[in-house]
């Protein structure tokens, strides 16, 4: 059994900053594009971001992030052999907020045959950052014969909390191609094009008594909680910093400025978003997370399992109770139902709408919102 195999330093590249490519750089393609990671605390090792690619996670990420549509391409990124075949090298920038601050080191990791996580190879480099890109060739560092397939990037900090911006673009070998890929400009959400998707993500209005009460409550400068009951997007999977650029925290800003009084002092946030946790155990944590043995009583509710109840043996039946657990609180509190999706266009919309359409809920879609057949 060989030992694992680090690469330790790479070529940096100064003048254009990645992802700005000059024209005689290799063909290749984005697997992640100017993404805010930010380090997190690890029972081992060094504060880190991680991003996992095992199963289709790296695919999808080719797909989507770097546009490769290619199904020859796309194969060869499911084995670490193929990704070799396929990969002349890795281009990493880092840019934080201060250039001057200490480098964030960059890791790719293979998961290994024998054992998943401990024969695979790895390459290690420090990227400086001032967000100059850092080239990791791959035949500096040939690996192992227990490489089997990748299993995650990482960017190692020196402290819990730091921040920065990422790209990784994998360079491919000669013989392979993919298209330019065109980036999209910046959101413009006073766009008429931004509130067609508005329009769109609304699946149904249902019945909004209960939240225009909540909505009077809080414009009458009486105290209103809204509260957020879900997985790893409620958590606020992908948001840099993740407990105020969740989706949840955003919305209950925007909620306090719309109808809250006195800057917003009587409208209360209660996020309860675990990441990998289906509706089977929502029912449970409703009474723990949400409500706290009594000492919370929600006037709004969202509702998000979209995307984790896939394995959920009940088929629906626990979001059922956790919906009916809700509405059926003597202070009646508004319940809307939020349907997230993942990369690949997934989610559950489809075996779960029925039960919002059966108690006529306020019902929104993220999938309907930005359908893939206008992306």
């Amino acid at each position: 059994m060989e030992k694992n195999n680090e690469l330790i330093a790479g070529e940096q590249i100064e003048g254009p900053k990645a992802p700005k490519d000059p024209a005689d750089r290799r063909n290749g393609f984005f697997v992640l594009y100017e993404t805010a990671i930010e380090a997190t605390a690890r029972a081992e090792g060094k504060p880190s971001q991680e991003v996992y690619l095992e199963g289709n996670y790296l695919i999808d990420k080719a797909k989507f992030i770097g546009g490769v549509t290619d199904e020859a391409i796309l194969e060869l990124l499911g084995s670490s052999t193929g990704f070799r075949k396929l990969v002349h090298s890795i281009g990493v920038s880092v840019r934080r907020a201060n250039a001057q601050e200490d480098p964030v080191t960059f890791l790719l990791q293979h998961w290994g045959k024998t054992s998943k996580y401990e024969t695979g190879s790895y390459l290690r480099v420090p990227c400086p950052a001032d967000g100059s890109e850092v080239i990791l060739r791959l035949a500096d560092c040939p690996g192992s014969e227990e490489d089997d397939v990748l299993g995650k990037f990482a960017f190692e900090f020196n402290h819990a909390g730091e921040m920065a911006i990422a790209s990784v673009i994998f360079y491919l070998h000669d013989g392979y191609s993919v298209p330019e890929l065109i980036l999209e400009p910046p959101v413009a959400f006073e766009s008429n094009e931004y509130k067609k998707i508005i329009t769109q993500s609304l699946l149904h209005a249902g019945n909004n008594k209960r939240l225009k009460a909540a909505i009077n409550k809080a414009i009458k400068g009486e105290e209103v909680t809204i509260a957020y009951i879900g997985g790893s997007i409620t958590q606020g999977a992908g948001a840099k910093p993740i407990h105020t650029e969740c989706y949840a925290y955003q919305s209950y800003l925007r909620f306090k400025d719309l109808f809250g009084t006195k800057g917003g002092e009587n409208i209360h946030f209660v996020k309860a978003g675990v990441g990998g946790t289906p509706s089977e155990l929502g029912v449970i944590r409703y009474e723990r997370d949400i409500l706290r043995d009594g000492s919370v009583t929600p006037d709004i509710v969202v509702v998000e399992f979209a995307v984790n109840d896939e394995g959920d043996e009940t088929k629906g039946n626990c979001f059922e109770s956790l919906c009916l657990k809700i509405l059926s609180a003597d202070h009646q509190p508004a319940v809307i139902l939020l349907f997230s999706v993942f990369m690949n266009d997934w989610n559950l919309q489809d075996r779960l709408s029925p039960i919002g359409r059966h108690y006529n809920l306020p019902m929104v879609s993220v999938k309907d919102a930005y359908p893939s057949s206008s992306a």
